[in-house]
């Protein structure tokens, strides 16, 4: 049998043992699932309000960018643990983040339509910008990164 999300094969515990095998994804191990059965993979160990936090942020690209930034947060001090405050203060930076683009857009939105829609057809009008999170958030973060795109 293989298993699903990791197409490696799964290893069934002996007959008459009780372990579960250890599900792991690049190196990284299963830390949980969600409700829709959505792993969370990570080397780092998670507490139980710091996964049942982590799982309720909409899984996806979401999930997973907050699961970036937190274990950003745990390694820039050393933990090789991750609790439900760094859980909270991950999810706050990402909320800080979200604000900022959407201020800067509102702004000038001339600099994230550009990078996002370089060419803009002649029948849309000036002010109007397709919905494009995924391709905005992309271009907010390679700024903060140091990233020119170019």
């Amino acid at each position: 049998m293989i298993e699903e999300e990791t197409g490696t094969p799964l290893a069934l515990p002996p007959e008459g043992s009780e372990a579960a095998p250890v599900e792991t994804a690049g190196g990284k191990k299963l830390i949980a699932r969600d409700e829709k059965r959505n792993p969370l993979f990570s080397e780092l160990e998670w507490s139980e309000e710091a996964t049942t936090r982590i799982l309720r942020v909409p899984a996806g690209f979401m999930r997973n960018r907050t699961q970036q930034r937190i274990e950003e947060l745990a390694r820039e001090r050393g933990r090789t643990a991750v609790d439900l405050a760094l859980v909270e203060e991950g999810i706050e930076h990402g909320r800080k983040l979200m604000e900022e683009m959407i201020q800067g857009y509102q702004q000038n939105p001339a600099p994230a339509r550009e990078a996002v829609m370089p060419e803009r057809p002649a029948e849309r009008p000036a002010g109007d910008l397709p919905l494009n999170e995924v391709g905005i958030m992309a271009v907010m973060e390679g700024r903060r990164l140091g990233d020119t795109g170019k």
